[in-house]
């Protein structure tokens, strides 16, 4: 198990059950507070261009908190935040976040009945609720303000990930905002 000890896993596998059952160990927890002012203490983010980490994929978190810690993804205030914190941290961080209970926003119906349409050919990657999978992002329940910029910067390459990319370009700005109300209204 390259480098981990039994105990290790065994103390592993109970920090995640723990977290599972709604405790806080003191472990993710306590790292709530350097994200709390942005994304909520709980990841329910109340500003509609802050991301929501309650429920999100914890694979996902990390490969996230990595991006800004190495540079290849850019925002001054994550990477200034995170910039010390090992491996192990940025783990427990993301199991207390997965742990936590995923908001829904509310979307525009109007929008959101073209919007359930287009998702179809998101479902590959991000699931049939739009819930994430392995490393690929939770976007059900987060604000339509938010899901439309990270659409708009992967269809501008201010953001890079090769599929994300290709699918966003094809995307019109009715579009964006139709995914993006959809999107929010699921939970």
């Amino acid at each position: 198990m390259g480098g981990w000890n039994r105990w290790g896993v065994i103390f592993l596998l109970w920090t995640l059950s723990r977290f599972a059952d709604g405790a806080d160990l003191g472990g993710g927890g306590d790292y709530a507070g350097l994200c709390a002012s942005c994304h909520g203490s709980r990841g329910q983010s109340s500003s509609p261009m802050t991301p929501s980490l309650a429920g999100q994929q914890a694979s996902y978190i990390i490969l996230q908190l990595k991006a800004y810690q190495e540079g290849r993804r850019r925002h001054a205030a994550m990477e200034s935040v995170i910039s010390d914190l090992s491996d192990a941290d940025m783990s427990l961080m993301a199991a207390y976040y997965a742990g936590q209970k995923p908001m829904r926003s509310k979307g525009n119906a109007a929008f959101a009945t073209k919007g359930k349409v287009l998702y179809a050919q998101c479902k590959e990657c991000h699931g049939a609720g739009g819930a994430g999978q392995g490393v690929n992002s939770r976007l059900a329940g987060q604000q339509a303000p938010y899901l439309s910029e990270q659409l708009k910067a992967y269809k501008e390459g201010r953001r890079r990930n090769s599929v994300m990319n290709v699918i966003a370009a094809t995307l019109s700005e009715a579009d964006i905002r139709a995914l993006s109300e959809y999107l929010a209204t699921l939970k």
